[in-house]
């Protein structure tokens, strides 16, 4: 009788370690998923506008990251679903399976945050803003580097900014010192500005009245150069340094005179912490995955049951 009673107390404390260690499961299969979703739409939005960059900064740093958060969550996506229906099905031995697989990706996390943090690290020795200026220097316009050509051209174009820290820089680069049509361009035309850029940073003030006399002189001005607020470039010659310009005009109303670095900085500063942050993250809820399944297991398996109670009661 007694014997009985134990066995039926086995069973009840399996029962309730295995639902406890189910719901966990559940629950962690659910937080895996919303990270993964949310760290998939970051990272494919950044190998989508700045996988070109690294061209500039002569590491694969950033893109690797990228690409290794990328595969973890996109995996992640597709095995919890499986792992949701293995419980929901009782299937122990598809999750057994897939909790193994959980294991492997989770260790990739570690690797991703490990990249997230040289990243930072080469961001605070400042040695990718020396490798852009080098570029700058000697490799833009050269027929052999079209691919930093067209780096520089696409940054300077999205990020609205010229040259690394100002559009200055661009005098002492063999591009400038290499042209042999007079007069030489001083800036790409990648830097110049578009008439609705110009028109918001000049004619910002949307009360007429309220600008001064200068200020509105010089929105008139813009406005009969730009009549309308598009993509079309305020005046080319004036903003490459072919012509002067009006008197009244300031140069920033052609050329963005904010260098590129410090924006770009920010947005690979931003990046590496969803690299650090979201690398370690999906690698805890994954191993904690694996210890919950291991539970479940053990809840299920009377032979391992017994051997742990055994060496629990010893100690």
């Amino acid at each position: 009788m007694s014997q009985e009673k134990g066995e039926k107390s086995m069973e009840e404390k399996m029962s309730r370690r295995f639902q406890c260690a189910r719901t966990c499961c559940l629950a962690l299969c659910t937080a895996i998923m919303f990270a993964s979703m949310t760290t998939f739409i970051l990272t494919a939005d950044a190998l989508h506008k700045f996988s070109y960059v690294t061209s500039l900064l002569g590491t694969n740093i950033f893109i690797y990251g990228i690409v290794v958060l990328l595969f973890i969550s996109l995996f992640s996506l597709l095995i919890t679903p499986a792992m949701i229906y293995a419980l929901i099905k009782q299937n122990q031995s598809l999750f057994t399976m897939l909790t193994f697989t959980t294991l492997s990706i989770g260790s990739m996390g570690i690797l991703a945050a490990i990249l997230g943090f040289c990243l930072h690290v080469e961001l605070t020795d400042e040695s990718q803003r020396d490798w852009m200026g080098e570029g700058l220097r000697r490799e833009y316009g050269h027929p052999q580097d079209y691919h930093v050509t067209n780096a520089w051209d696409r940054l300077q174009s999205e990020m609205k900014c010229c040259g690394v820290a100002t559009e200055v820089e661009w005098i002492s680069s063999d591009w400038y010192l290499g042209q042999v049509k007079y007069p030489r361009r001083r800036r790409p035309g990648s830097c110049c500005k578009s008439c609705a850029d110009a028109r918001d940073k000049i004619c910002k003030n949307s009360f007429f009245e309220s600008m001064s006399q200068s200020e509105r002189r010089t929105c008139t001005l813009l406005s009969s150069l730009c009549p309308s607020f598009d993509s079309s470039e305020v005046n080319e010659s004036v903003c490459t340094g072919n012509k002067l310009g009006p008197g009244e005009m300031p140069m920033d109303a052609f050329v963005h005179s904010e260098g590129c670095f410090p924006i770009l900085e920010t947005h690979l500063r931003f990046y590496s912490i969803i690299l650090i942050v979201g690398g370690l993250l999906l690698a805890i809820l994954l191993f904690s995955q694996t210890i919950s399944a291991f539970v479940m297991n053990y809840s299920t398996d009377p032979l391992l049951y017994d051997a742990v109670n055994t060496v629990e009661t010893s100690n």
